[in-house]
């Protein structure tokens, strides 16, 4: 436990929900959290390991293994303090607010190449077609995405999301009865909101310039993997 910074300095106290894998991540390298009953860490995603799964349950965070609660160690007030996993008893060491920080941007680079999912000519219309393009010298609003409340990843061109609907990827606003729309990041793919086995993929591993993206089943290829990488202002 640490004084807040600010959100622009505060990557290792900023954290998400991943909502696929019912884990909670660290923004500073996407690693899970993980306690114990004497103190917490982070590691690497595993896919089975259930003591990384949490539910949340009003101010409670709740290891969906032994449904012990997130706790700070003996009601310690001292900066570095620990954190634990303990039995229910919902004292205040075991609440938790949870702060939405300022909207922050960021690139979506693919693993194959390092090129970055680009909204084709940075036209703002309804189905216009999402590309691979290198990152412009100059950051631009159509290579520029934001996660939303609630997990999905939206154009800060525009604020429209992913959609597959038509076979190549375009972007649209969003309608949740439409089961091509709406991806999330989760483990280094973008799975679609509908179906955790659908993810985003560079059609047939294409690494040019203008390469299109498609919905295909998740087979782990770079052309499936992808990297957040923020912008600065």
């Amino acid at each position: 436990m640490y004084e807040a910074r600010g959100p622009e300095d505060a990557e290792n106290q900023l954290w998400y929900l991943d909502n696929t894998t019912h884990t909670i991540r660290s923004v500073l390298n996407d690693c899970c959290l993980e306690v114990d009953d004497s103190h917490a860490w982070v590691n690497e995603y595993e896919p089975g390991n259930t003591g990384q799964r949490w539910s949340v349950s009003g101010q409670l965070l709740l290891n969906m293994e032994d449904g012990k609660c997130l706790d700070i160690v003996a009601n310690n007030h001292d900066e570095g303090a620990d954190v634990c996993g303990w039995e229910r008893h919902g004292q205040v060491n075991q609440r938790w607010y949870f702060e939405h920080v300022p909207r922050r941007y960021f690139f979506v680079e693919s693993r194959l190449h390092g090129k970055v999912i680009d909204i084709d000519a940075g036209c703002a219309d309804e189905g216009t077609k999402v590309i691979l393009w290198p990152k412009n010298d100059e950051v631009s609003d159509n290579q520029l995405w934001y996660a939303g409340r609630d997990g999905l990843i939206r154009s800060k061109l525009n604020g429209f999301v992913l959609d597959s609907s038509d076979g190549d990827v375009c972007v649209n606003p969003m309608n949740i009865r439409s089961r091509g729309q709406g991806f999330s990041y989760s483990n280094g793919r973008l799975v679609n909101l509908h179906d955790a086995d659908r993810v985003l993929d560079i059609s047939a591993g294409n690494e040019d310039d203008g390469a299109n993206l498609c919905e295909w089943d998740y087979h782990g290829g770079d052309n499936q993997l992808w990297h957040i990488r923020f912008h600065r202002d």
